[in-house]
């Protein structure tokens, strides 16, 4: 708290909105700096001797968890301001009189009132409060933060997919494997099945804070005046119009929830293209038949992953997002961590369960390298293995398109699981368990248009699959599985190491 008033007055407000315990004691440091320290629980420190101070002294000073600041003049709002930006703190400044607007246009976000606030001070305000109703903020910056929390979820839902597909293209291109998914399975995929489970993330609930989190919050983040100037109101970034404090900190939970979900929305997405990219590259590098058809990728990308992108958008705050720090002004959306979670730990297993999946009819891969242009089509010449097993055409494109229909259903399939994953950047799936029912609708939808391309006489020739024996679906699960294992040890490891906390 910043005031210009007498310390000992300054006291007494502190202890009224709860900074300090009544029952203590605390040290108030005036022109004296140097003979007395700063109290270990809260100091009410002279405005006179902050030009005094040391940086050392500073650094004591603002790792307190309050700190009242009494007999201030403009100038020393303003380098309380810095000192605490120099230390990358985010600071948001309320102010009502002309001596404020120093510090308020120098803070991060200036909050300005608009029943008590000058004409100076809402011009320069970020935001104007116009019923003085702090709470609007907090409602606000919550539903900021829960856009931008489902949007990530939603991003990182559709992208993962991606890499099942590339997969199916890469392993026909590079090593000729038969194609594991056709064009038209791509579209399917893409388009119906993983389009309701994306929109399903959209409508993801928020957490509700408490009145205690949100006072705690404000007090440690804000430097507080009740009534406004207009010269105050000028410089803010921000006018509280109702004097509510508790409507930045809802403004902030949603904005919070907003970042958050958009992070997760990306990092699904992104995932899916490693199995898509491992088809393809398999089919280019090593012959191997093509393991997604390009009408398998649109399906995916277009149809079936949709649907759970978009339902990330709507998943709920983790229980500790009002708990953590404000995020750094470097902090990027899409981070060198998110990335490597999506294609380097996500993404290659699911691809490795896609390839798995593909694999199911036994054939050995040293059998499969280089044959994509020669076999797997139905003008082919019978295809014989080094253990002495011939495959005639028609049985060579049954496989093939068999193959390509596994690599989609454990693509799609682990999609579905890895949605639930996607759920939690920081806590444990089973304590943050499952609250969006628009995922649950998503992932509903998306297994039935699975089904659809899969098992639909017509559609199957259309994007080139058939249906693989009912163990192939296995594969998703043994995928689930680990991908579980991982996502636990990435959430326990979180705060030890920054690759596996793609925040």
């Amino acid at each position: 708290m910043v005031t210009g008033d007498h310390p000992s007055t300054a006291t007494a407000v502190a202890k009224y909105i709860g900074l300090l315990n009544g029952n203590e004691k605390y040290n108030i440091l005036q022109d004296d700096v140097c003979e007395k320290k700063v109290d270990e629980g809260l100091s009410v420190i002279h405005g006179e001797v902050l030009d005094l101070l040391t940086p050392e002294q500073w650094d004591e000073i603002l790792a307190q968890k309050s700190v009242v600041f009494a007999r201030t003049t403009p100038a020393q709002k303003l380098i309380i301001v810095k000192e605490c930006q120099k230390r990358k703190e985010v600071v948001a400044v309320t102010g009502d009189g002309v001596f404020d607007a120093p510090a308020l246009k120098r803070a991060d976000v200036g909050v300005a009132l608009e029943a008590v606030g000058s004409i100076f001070a809402k011009e320069a305000a970020d935001m104007v409060l116009i019923d003085n109703d702090v709470k609007n903020i907090v409602k606000g910056i919550e539903e900021g933060r829960l856009l931008y929390a489902n949007l990530k979820k939603t991003i990182a839902y559709t992208l993962t997919h991606l890499m099942p597909e590339l997969y199916a293209i890469l392993l026909t291109f590079i090593i000729g494997f038969p194609l594991g998914l056709s064009s038209l399975q791509i579209v399917t995929i893409d388009l119906i099945t993983e389009l309701p489970p994306s929109i399903a993330l959209t409508f993801e609930p928020g957490d509700n804070v408490n009145d205690f989190w949100c006072i705690l919050l404000v007090y440690q983040y804000l430097f507080i005046h009740i009534e406004g100037s207009i010269f105050a109101k000028e410089a803010a970034d921000m006018v509280l119009i109702d004097n509510d404090v508790k409507n930045i900190v809802k403004g902030i939970e949603e904005g919070r929830l907003l970042y958050a979900n958009l992070k997760k929305t990306i990092a699904y997405t992104l995932t899916h293209l490693m199995p898509e990219l491992y088809a393809i590259l398999l089919t280019f590098i090593i012959g191997f038949p093509l393991g997604l058809s390009s009408l398998q990728i649109v399906t995916i990308d277009l149809i079936t992953e949709l649907p759970p992108s978009i339902a990330l958008t709507f998943e709920p705050g983790e229980r500790d997002i009002m708990r953590r720090p404000p995020r750094k002004t470097t902090s990027r959306l899409v981070s060198r961590a998110l990335l490597a979670y999506s294609y380097l730990f996500a993404g290659n297993i699911i691809a490795v369960g896609c390839m798995a999946a593909y694999l199911y009819y036994g054939i050995r891969p040293k059998d499969l390298l280089f044959t994509s242009s020669e076999y797997w089509t139905i003008n082919a010449n019978n295809f014989t293995t080094d253990a002495g097993l011939v495959f005639t055409p028609s049985v060579q494109v049954r496989i093939h398109r068999q193959a390509r229909a596994a690599w989609q259903i454990t693509l799609v399939m682990a999609q579905a699981f890895h949605l639930f994953m996607c759920t939690t950047r920081r806590i444990s799936l089973f304590r943050h368990g499952f609250r969006n029912a628009v995922a649950g609708l998503a992932i509903l939808l998306e297994v039935l248009v699975l089904n659809f391309f899969i098992y639909t006489p017509g559609v199957q020739t259309w994007i080139g699959v058939e249906h693989p024996p009912g163990f192939v679906w296995l594969f998703c699960l043994f995928v689930a599985v680990v991908l579980l294992i991982f996502n636990e040890v990435r959430l326990e490891e979180t705060h030890s190491t920054v690759v596996f906390c793609y925040s």
